[in-house]
């Protein structure tokens, strides 16, 4: 598993691996929720929608290092400020 290195890499480098895991949402989504049994990997409920969370944040993320989180959930967890607005 890859280690955090959010603040290793650039602002640039954290829009594209964002980005990218959303380009690829209509894919990733079904893999992940199959391989969690159709719940959130947080509080093992079923939802109606689900946001693509990662486990460890690296520009290089594989599907091995993200899950499917019901939304409150997500939220629970994720800062949602905009990345421009991070340190």
């Amino acid at each position: 598993m890859l280690t955090n290195l959010r603040t290793q890499f650039t602002l640039d480098d954290r829009k594209q691996a964002h980005l990218d895991i959303l380009n690829l949402r209509p894919y990733l989504l079904p893999i992940l929720m199959e391989r969690q049994g159709n719940t959130c990997n947080a509080c093992n409920e079923s939802a109606e929608a689900y946001d693509i969370d990662h486990v460890v944040y690296h520009p290089k993320v594989s599907i091995n290092e993200l899950q499917a989180l019901c939304i409150p959930c997500h939220k629970a967890k994720t800062d949602f400020r905009p990345l421009a607005h991070r340190t």
